[in-house]
């Protein structure tokens, strides 16, 4: 499948094709946001329409996104964004189905399925830059609470001290640990030093080492909070700037006295896809899962030659990225529940003797007959 993904920004749009899990034609345009969210949505239209044969469209975008109806409920950087449906709009436009999601909630997507997440079932991406935000994967999937806006972690409060009720976000990790507060940390000192990569290109100076320590300081406070509150087995580091070595090797010797014994098993590692991770996010499989009836469609009709697909069925088979076995149920149980499935849909008529006989055959054909004991 020829799917065109793009990654919608403050800045900057990010497009590209993912193809077999193949991420190419990757290339940047200003978003230039202050021409309005609707102009800035028929430019996305543009970038797609240039690539021929696309399938189908992945958006990954900044602010808080319902992926379910695909309407963005808040957008600080793009005027009139906030209250538009982006997947509506661009649907209308290009005769596609379009996905949409958070950016973050789609680059914890990207590292799950191609990256440093790859085969794990439980962690965090926690993503610095402007803000702080992040996204949470428990059991395999992407955790989205009641609301579908789990996963800001740069609103949790780690000074309390600084709190003014008057002023959202007073006191809050974002206003210490972003790349933004580094940046203002620095520049107060060291005005011509406006980026991250300024500086830790001077990162020889006593003066500007003591302020980047006493940011990761920062980070790591709040990083420890969400290890002990989540218990994940990996923590993704997203961002620009966490791709710098320093930052790493700072935060494993921080870290390491103030996490609790039990909970040191966690690995905290920086994401592998850097900025690319948003775009191959919003190229994942939704909508093979809607094909193969594993996921409700919104709009519109699935068919297969022919026959619309209203759920799962053995005319067709689905490879999952991660595991469908019952892991409560034995090797038995897992084989007898799939022969169950097939003698009810083709009215074969075998018993419950021999549905398990039948399911002992087949543990015996892989090597496997004593699992079945």
């Amino acid at each position: 499948m020829k799917i065109s993904c793009i990654d919608i920004g403050g800045t900057y749009i990010k497009s590209g094709v993912l193809e077999d899990g193949v991420l190419t034609g990757v290339e940047e345009t200003p978003t230039d946001g202050g021409g309005g969210a609707r102009a800035m949505l028929s430019r996305v239209a543009q970038l797609v329409r240039q690539t021929p044969g696309v399938e189908r469209v992945g958006v990954s975008t900044a602010g808080e996104v319902d992926a379910r109806t695909g309407v963005i409920r808040l957008s600080d950087n793009i005027p009139g964004y906030t209250g538009l449906n982006p997947r509506q709009i661009l649907e209308g436009e290009l005769g596609l189905p379009v996905a949409v999601e958070n950016d973050v909630n789609a680059a914890a997507a990207g590292e799950f399925a191609f990256g440093a997440a790859r085969d794990e079932q439980d962690f965090l991406m926690v993503s610095y830059g402007t803000g702080v935000s992040g996204a949470v994967y428990t059991g395999g999937r992407l955790y989205r609470g009641r609301a579908g806006s789990a996963g800001e972690f740069g609103g949790l409060v780690t000074h309390p001290e600084a709190v003014d009720p008057a002023r959202q976000g007073t006191g809050s990790y974002e206003r210490y640990a972003s790349t933004s507060a580094l940046v203002a940390r620095v520049t107060a000192l060291y005005p011509a030093l406006t980026t991250g990569r300024d500086i830790f290109a001077h990162l020889n100076d006593p003066t500007i080492k003591k302020e980047v320590d006493a940011w990761i300081r920062e980070v790591a406070c709040g990083i420890i909070s969400l290890i002990h509150a989540f218990d994940p087995a990996l923590v993704v580091l997203g961002g620009g700037i966490m791709g710098e070595p320093y930052i790493l090797s700072q935060l494993e010797r921080m870290a390491a006295p103030m996490v609790k014994p039990s909970f040191r098993g966690c690995r905290v590692v920086p994401a592998a896809l850097g900025n690319n991770a948003g775009l191959m996010g919003a190229g994942r499989s939704e909508t093979m899962e809607t094909l193969f009836g594993l996921r409700h469609k919104s709009s519109g009709t699935v068919r297969i030659d022919g026959a619309p697909v209203e759920g799962p069925g053995l005319d067709r088979a689905v490879v999952f990225q991660n595991y469908a076995l019952f892991p409560w149920m034995s090797a038995l149980r897992n084989v007898e529940f799939g022969v169950e499935q097939a003698n009810k849909e083709l009215h074969r008529g075998l018993t419950k003797a021999q549905v398990s006989a039948a399911a002992r055959d087949y543990l015996d054909r892989v090597g496997m007959g004593a699992a079945a004991t």
